[in-house]
């Protein structure tokens, strides 16, 4: 669960950036914000696999064998 604790510092951070920096050069703004929007991304996907394994699969050993690898 530490990936949603990162995720609020990624986005705590990215949001300090575009208060400070508003006059940026634009390409500099969109690295940023497309870093925001993939954090985001990965950490919904992390958070519905764990949910998956931990809450939905609970004892049941067999799950366990189709790991994403």
């Amino acid at each position: 669960m530490l990936f949603f604790f990162t995720s609020g510092l990624i986005l705590s951070m990215g949001w300090g950036y575009f208060r400070q920096f508003p006059n940026d050069h634009w390409l500099l703004k969109s690295v940023v914000a497309i870093g925001l929007v993939l954090t985001t991304f990965d950490t919904a996907l992390s958070g519905a696999w764990n949910y998956r394994m931990t809450v939905e699969e609970y004892c049941q050993p067999a799950a366990l064998t189709l790991m994403p690898m």
